[in-house]
């Protein structure tokens, strides 16, 4: 289980190897139930040089709400040192697989949901956990955090990968038990309002102008008032999304779904723009694809939208060997102005097919899970440089650190890469899991994460 350590600042003793922490919240209303003793496990830090340390450039404080999948449409989520996230390296008990990323806010306080179906809520400063509400069924998504109706609202989404049906026109509806989607007091972890949804809610929404918008394993567009949930709108697009979280920029929701109509290839993957104000489509771009396009949230530039999917399938035996490629449009028209390919490798199917994009400035960072390798291209599709990660493969986007970026992998590592050379630079495999699609946090000199072991990971650089 590695190693342990004594956390002096907030007074717990250390007794046979465990550091026991009763929860208790000083400030915590009294109906607050405390969660009972949490365990602290001291992790190894990824051991960057200083002189990287002190490379980091002007980032924005921590924020005050988490809206979306990165809460950027870039995927950008990196912040500068806070007093509330820092200490030694150390993994926080979560207790089942962590899928989507960690918020992590102004005054410590990170919100992270599982696969069990429990949603939590953390002080990093001292690593009290705050309150924990389970719910039934699988939460896939990362907790959004906004202030709608005069309340700070936790909203996330439920849903399973299981089919439910099929039709002959449409394909597929994803999603068995209960799906829906659900806002809890921020404060407190009470349901304050519960919608449900045919089909998962497995994408992480977006909330904007006091709206949530999703898409879900129906292919069903569906928009909610914030404040109460109540159905606003919806706009059927056919098939399922998978985990392809909408990102929304201005008026523009870009939203993905996929129709199989039998098992491979998908009869049809579509990237949408959808406007807002008009409730209409903008432009629908069918791209050629076998699978794997709803696995992959796209990322925004100022022009160019970002995404991958799995161009071909082929067959060895009873194995799969998937071939992928990064596509940029153009996000006025949706045409596709290159595509680049990612290379080829063994993959179970039906798993996260293709990486998610990271963007940054006129760069799109990319992994490719069937091969191991990382990518760094132009805006114009030019490759700068290719890098098989060292510690397995990634699926989820990097974070960018200063003059590196960081990948958190299969094989439960942080890998960290030169962001100017592609040079593998350092890394720390954690022992807590294998790290899925929960991309890194940056907060000053440390990342925060979740890992499929079901842990919460602070980690400094």
């Amino acid at each position: 289980m590695g190693r342990w350590r004594q956390l002096r600042a907030v007074g717990l003793l250390l007794a046979g190897g465990v550091l026991s922490l009763a929860g208790f919240h000083p400030g915590a209303p009294p109906h607050l139930p405390a969660p009972g003793p949490v365990l602290i496990r001291a992790l190894p830090g990824l051991g960057l040089r200083q002189s990287m340390a002190d490379a980091y450039p002007v980032r924005p404080p921590l924020p005050q709400s988490w809206s979306q999948w990165g809460n950027s449409p870039t995927h950008f989520a990196a912040y500068a040192a806070s007093p509330f996230v820092g200490g030694f390296s150390r993994a926080l008990p979560v207790g089942s697989p962590v899928v989507g990323q960690v918020a992590v806010l102004a005054g410590g306080r990170a919100y992270v949901a599982s696969n069990g179906g429990v949603v939590q809520a953390w002080n990093l400063t001292h690593s009290i956990r705050l309150w924990s509400h389970k719910l039934d069924n699988q939460v896939m998504t990362t907790p959004l955090v906004v202030k709608a109706g005069g309340r700070r609202l936790v909203i996330v989404g439920l849903g399973n990968a299981r089919f439910r049906r099929w039709s002959p026109t449409q394909g597929w509806t994803r999603g068995q038990g209960s799906n829906g989607l659900v806002a809890l007091d921020a404060r407190t972890g009470r349901v304050r309002w519960r919608t449900p949804t045919v089909g998962e809610d497995m994408p992480t929404p977006a909330v904007w102008d006091g709206r949530v918008y999703e898409v879900t394993g129906s292919g069903t567009l569906l928009v909610l008032a914030a404040a109460t949930g109540k159905p606003l709108w919806r706009l059927r697009l056919g098939g399922f999304d998978s985990m392809s979280s909408p990102m929304v920029s201005g008026e523009t929701a870009y939203v993905v779904t996929n129709v199989y109509t039998r098992a491979y290839p998908a009869a049809r993957s579509t990237v949408y723009a959808i406007n807002l104000a008009t409730h209409r489509v903008r432009w629908a771009a069918s791209l050629p694809v076998a699978s794997g396009l709803s696995d992959c949230t796209p990322a925004l530039s100022a022009t160019r939208l970002y995404i991958a999917g799995v161009a071909r399938v082929a067959w060895v035996g009873h194995r799969a060997r998937v071939s992928s490629v990064l596509f940029g449009l153009d996000r006025q028209t949706g045409t596709i102005v290159w595509q680049h390919p990612l290379g080829s490798g063994p993959l179970p199917l039906d798993q996260e097919e293709v990486g998610i994009p990271l963007a940054v400035g006129s760069s799109v960072y990319e992994a490719n899970p069937a091969n191991g390798e990382a990518f760094r291209l132009t805006a114009g599709g030019r490759m700068l440089w290719s890098v098989r990660l060292p510690h397995g493969t990634a699926t989820g986007s990097p974070a960018a650190v200063g003059p590196t970026v960081v990948w958190g992998t299969t094989r439960g590592c942080l890998d960290a890469i030169s962001a100017a050379t592609g040079k593998p630079l350092a890394a720390t495999c954690l022992g807590t899991g294998a790290i899925g699609p929960s991309s890194p946090v940056a907060v000053g000199h440390y990342v925060v994460i979740g890992t499929l072991g079901g842990w919460l990971d602070v980690v400094s650089l």
